[in-house]
This record gives C-alpha cells, structure tokens and sequence, in this order.
C-alpha cells in the first residue's frame, strides 16, 4: 500500500517526524502560500519585494527550531505581520542588548551584574519563542515586545527569493 503523503517512513504517527521524498515536498507546497516582504527589518538575508514561501502547517507536530524564520502576528497589531528569526525557544536564557540579542547558557547569577551591553537577562517561557530582526536597529522584535506566544506563530518560511532564502 502506498504511503500517505503526511506520513514520514521514520513511523506512522511519529509526531516528531518530518514528512520527508516527493510526496511531502508537494504537501508543503500544497499548504504553503506565497508572500512578499515590505518591510527592511530582515535585511539583508531579506528585501522588500522578495517572495518567499510561508508553511502555515510546518509546526503540526514539529517543535519551532532556533534559527527557523517565522511569520508570527504582530503581538501589538493583529491585523498586521512580521517576518522575523528565532533566537530562542522554551527555556533558553537570552541576553538582550541595544545591539541585538544573543543566547546563553544561563542567567547571571542574581546580585552580578552582566555585561556593561546588557540591558537585560530574559528566560523564554514554556509556549513561546525569543524572535529577532536581522536588522536590530530600527526593527521591532522581541527586544521590544517580549517573547511571542506559539499560538502566534502563522508558519515557517521555507523559499523563495532573498538572498539566502532558507530552501
């Protein structure tokens, strides 16, 4: 019997599997859609007017990963989007500074101060994510609004037409 498309070979059902071969390819094609970017803050892997790929359906049963490029709602406009990197997921430590943010492996110990560039030390809480620019100054991300819950994350952009479009 042939294989479902949304079934990977690593086992039915197996929720952390990837679908992987030519039927999931055309499954992430047939629910992605496509979407411009307006905006600089993801220069310069990004420019406006580039088309990428978004996969609404990349995270059904697949954890968001560091590094992954998401589409999340705005958590201060709804009717709005951002295109923006992970840099931290559920229980990382992230260090925040004007310059951007960078992930350690645990906070300072309390009464010590960090770094002279660290503006604060913030744990990502269960459910959420750390996102960030790749243009920190002039760009909103969570340095400014906190980490965004899962529940806002739309999906994983998977191609397209920037500079270094994840394929």
């Amino acid at each position: 019997m042939p294989e479902r498309p949304n079934e990977s070979k690593a086992g039915k059902g197996s929720p952390a599997s990837e679908p992987s071969g030519t039927g999931a390819r055309w499954l992430r094609r047939i629910r992605s859609r496509r979407i411009t970017v307006l905006d600089r803050s993801m220069e310069p892997t990004f420019r406006p007017g580039d088309r990428l790929w978004l996969d609404t359906g990349a995270y059904r049963g697949v954890p968001v990963a560091r590094n992954d490029v998401v589409v999340i709602v705005d958590p201060a406009r709804s009717d709005r989007h951002l295109l923006k990197r992970v840099a931290g997921i559920a229980g990382d430590f992230v260090r925040v500074s004007r310059e951007g943010a960078e992930r350690i492996s645990h906070a300072s110990p309390e009464g010590v101060p960090g770094p002279e560039s660290a503006l604060e030390e913030i744990e990502v809480p269960p459910g959420h994510v750390f996102v960030l620019s790749d243009r920190p100054r002039g760009s909103r991300d969570s340095r400014q609004f906190g980490p965004v819950p899962l529940a806002l994350v739309v999906g994983r952009v998977w191609g397209g037409a920037g500079a270094d479009a994840p394929r």
